[in-house]
Protein backbone atom coordinates (compact mmCIF):
# COMPACT_ATOMS: atom_id res chain seq x y z
CA UNK A 1 0.00 0.00 0.00
CA UNK A 2 1.90 3.19 -1.06
CA UNK A 3 1.42 6.08 1.11
CA UNK A 4 2.66 8.77 3.40
CA UNK A 5 3.84 7.62 6.50
CA UNK A 6 5.28 9.42 9.76
CA UNK A 7 9.18 8.44 9.67
CA UNK A 8 10.83 7.17 13.09
CA UNK A 9 13.50 9.42 12.55
CA UNK A 10 10.90 12.54 13.13
CA UNK A 11 9.16 10.54 16.19
CA UNK A 12 12.39 9.39 18.34
CA UNK A 13 12.04 12.25 20.41
CA UNK A 14 8.87 12.03 21.16
CA UNK A 15 9.46 8.37 22.04
CA UNK A 16 11.56 8.97 24.33
CA UNK A 17 9.87 12.12 25.82
CA UNK A 18 6.97 10.09 26.49
CA UNK A 19 9.04 7.07 27.90
CA UNK A 20 11.34 9.26 30.52
CA UNK A 21 8.17 10.65 31.66
CA UNK A 22 6.68 7.40 32.23
CA UNK A 23 9.78 6.04 34.21
CA UNK A 24 10.25 8.84 36.34
CA UNK A 25 6.64 9.34 36.77
CA UNK A 26 6.17 5.45 37.79
CA UNK A 27 9.37 5.33 39.72
CA UNK A 28 7.52 8.12 41.95
CA UNK A 29 4.18 6.41 41.34
CA UNK A 30 5.69 3.76 43.74
CA UNK A 31 6.90 5.78 46.44
CA UNK A 32 3.70 7.60 46.68
CA UNK A 33 1.17 4.49 47.34
CA UNK A 34 0.98 4.97 50.51
CA UNK A 35 -0.19 8.39 50.05
CA UNK A 36 -3.31 8.83 48.57
CA UNK A 37 -2.89 12.50 47.07
CA UNK A 38 0.40 12.15 45.58
CA UNK A 39 -0.67 8.82 44.21
CA UNK A 40 -4.05 11.00 42.63
CA UNK A 41 -1.45 13.72 41.10
CA UNK A 42 1.34 11.64 40.27
CA UNK A 43 -0.68 8.95 38.89
CA UNK A 44 -2.51 11.88 36.94
CA UNK A 45 1.36 12.84 35.11
CA UNK A 46 1.50 9.53 34.61
CA UNK A 47 -1.28 8.92 32.42
CA UNK A 48 -0.96 12.55 30.63
CA UNK A 49 2.56 10.54 29.26
CA UNK A 50 0.94 7.31 29.02
CA UNK A 51 -1.34 8.82 26.55
CA UNK A 52 1.51 11.24 24.66
CA UNK A 53 2.78 7.41 24.17
CA UNK A 54 -0.13 6.07 22.75
CA UNK A 55 -0.98 9.34 20.39
CA UNK A 56 2.72 8.81 19.25
CA UNK A 57 2.76 4.87 18.46
CA UNK A 58 -1.30 6.00 16.55
CA UNK A 59 0.76 8.93 14.66
CA UNK A 60 3.76 5.80 14.12
CA UNK A 61 1.34 3.42 12.87
CA UNK A 62 -0.79 5.68 10.40
CA UNK A 63 -0.77 5.65 7.10
CA UNK A 64 -2.67 8.57 5.19
CA UNK A 65 -3.21 7.43 0.82
CA UNK A 66 -4.37 10.71 -1.62
CA UNK A 67 -6.98 9.18 -3.64
CA UNK A 68 -9.61 11.04 -6.65
CA UNK A 69 -12.30 11.20 -3.94
CA UNK A 70 -10.56 12.00 -0.73
CA UNK A 71 -8.27 11.07 1.85
CA UNK A 72 -7.85 7.81 3.52
CA UNK A 73 -6.57 7.67 7.23
CA UNK A 74 -5.04 3.45 7.80
CA UNK A 75 -4.02 2.99 11.98
CA UNK A 76 -4.83 2.86 14.90
CA UNK A 77 -8.19 5.17 13.87
CA UNK A 78 -9.25 4.77 10.39
CA UNK A 79 -11.49 7.03 8.80
CA UNK A 80 -11.90 8.69 5.22
CA UNK A 81 -12.54 12.51 4.12
CA UNK A 82 -14.11 12.81 0.87
CA UNK A 83 -13.24 15.86 -1.25
CA UNK A 84 -16.82 16.74 -1.30
CA UNK A 85 -17.36 16.32 2.67
CA UNK A 86 -14.26 18.71 3.08
CA UNK A 87 -16.03 21.88 5.05
CA UNK A 88 -12.63 23.80 5.69
CA UNK A 89 -8.99 23.72 5.99
CA UNK A 90 -6.27 25.46 8.21
CA UNK A 91 -2.77 25.53 7.71
CA UNK A 92 -0.95 26.83 10.93
CA UNK A 93 2.60 27.49 11.33
CA UNK A 94 4.13 26.73 15.41
CA UNK A 95 7.50 28.54 15.79
CA UNK A 96 9.96 27.19 18.03
CA UNK A 97 12.52 30.27 18.48
CA UNK A 98 11.30 34.30 18.38
CA UNK A 99 12.92 34.74 14.48
CA UNK A 100 10.39 31.97 13.05
CA UNK A 101 13.23 30.14 11.55
CA UNK A 102 12.39 27.12 13.10
CA UNK A 103 9.51 25.05 13.80
CA UNK A 104 6.53 22.89 12.27
CA UNK A 105 2.85 23.37 10.57
CA UNK A 106 -0.23 21.90 11.19
CA UNK A 107 -2.96 20.93 8.83
CA UNK A 108 -6.32 20.90 10.51
CA UNK A 109 -8.66 19.23 7.76
CA UNK A 110 -12.80 20.04 8.52
CA UNK A 111 -15.37 17.24 7.92
CA UNK A 112 -18.64 19.10 9.36
CA UNK A 113 -17.61 19.10 12.94
CA UNK A 114 -15.32 16.31 13.15
CA UNK A 115 -11.54 17.30 12.39
CA UNK A 116 -8.29 15.47 11.41
CA UNK A 117 -5.00 16.64 12.23
CA UNK A 118 -1.48 16.29 10.26
CA UNK A 119 1.31 17.86 11.04
CA UNK A 120 4.29 18.32 8.99
CA UNK A 121 6.84 15.86 10.13
CA UNK A 122 5.00 13.52 7.66
CA UNK A 123 6.53 12.40 4.69
CA UNK A 124 4.57 14.05 1.76
CA UNK A 125 3.29 16.74 4.09
CA UNK A 126 3.68 18.86 0.99
CA UNK A 127 1.93 17.03 -1.77
CA UNK A 128 -1.24 16.34 0.99
CA UNK A 129 -1.17 20.31 1.83
CA UNK A 130 -1.02 20.61 -2.27
CA UNK A 131 -4.51 18.52 -2.70
CA UNK A 132 -5.72 19.87 0.01
CA UNK A 133 -5.13 23.62 -1.57
CA UNK A 134 -6.63 22.49 -4.72
CA UNK A 135 -9.55 20.67 -3.16
CA UNK A 136 -10.59 23.55 -1.23
CA UNK A 137 -10.09 26.38 -4.24
CA UNK A 138 -12.12 23.86 -6.56
CA UNK A 139 -15.11 23.56 -3.91
CA UNK A 140 -14.94 27.70 -3.28
CA UNK A 141 -14.20 27.38 0.35
CA UNK A 142 -13.34 30.87 1.96
CA UNK A 143 -10.29 30.11 4.22
CA UNK A 144 -8.73 32.27 6.67
CA UNK A 145 -5.23 34.95 5.69
CA UNK A 146 -2.70 32.79 8.04
CA UNK A 147 -4.39 29.71 6.03
CA UNK A 148 -3.23 31.57 2.67
CA UNK A 149 -0.51 32.63 3.43
CA UNK A 150 1.04 29.49 4.99
CA UNK A 151 -0.10 27.72 2.04
CA UNK A 152 2.11 30.22 -0.08
CA UNK A 153 5.02 29.77 2.28
CA UNK A 154 4.81 26.01 0.96
CA UNK A 155 5.29 26.94 -2.64
CA UNK A 156 1.62 26.50 -3.31
CA UNK A 157 0.00 29.33 -4.69
CA UNK A 158 -3.72 29.41 -3.60
CA UNK A 159 -6.30 32.07 -3.07
CA UNK A 160 -8.96 31.47 -0.97
CA UNK A 161 -12.42 32.91 -2.98
CA UNK A 162 -13.09 35.40 0.03
CA UNK A 163 -9.75 36.14 0.65
CA UNK A 164 -7.63 37.13 -2.81
CA UNK A 165 -5.95 40.32 -0.94
CA UNK A 166 -4.51 38.03 1.77
CA UNK A 167 -2.72 36.61 -1.08
CA UNK A 168 -2.03 39.72 -2.74
CA UNK A 169 -0.20 41.04 0.65
CA UNK A 170 1.58 37.60 1.08
CA UNK A 171 3.50 38.08 -2.26
CA UNK A 172 4.07 41.91 -1.60
CA UNK A 173 6.15 40.47 1.32
CA UNK A 174 8.38 37.99 -1.06
CA UNK A 175 11.43 40.43 -2.36
CA UNK A 176 12.51 37.74 -4.14
CA UNK A 177 9.99 37.45 -6.86
CA UNK A 178 10.15 39.49 -9.82
CA UNK A 179 7.04 39.55 -11.18
CA UNK A 180 5.46 42.40 -8.53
Amino acid sequence: MDGYRYPITELRGDYFRAGAGMVFFGVLLIGASSIPFWFVVIGGIFLLFLGFGVQTWSRHMTLIQIEPDGLRFYGLRRHEIAWDDLTSAKLRFFTVKRDRDAGWMELTLFKGKAKTKIDSRLEGFNDIAAAVAKRVEEKGVVIDENSVENFNALGIQTKSPGLPEAAKKFDKVKPWQDNM
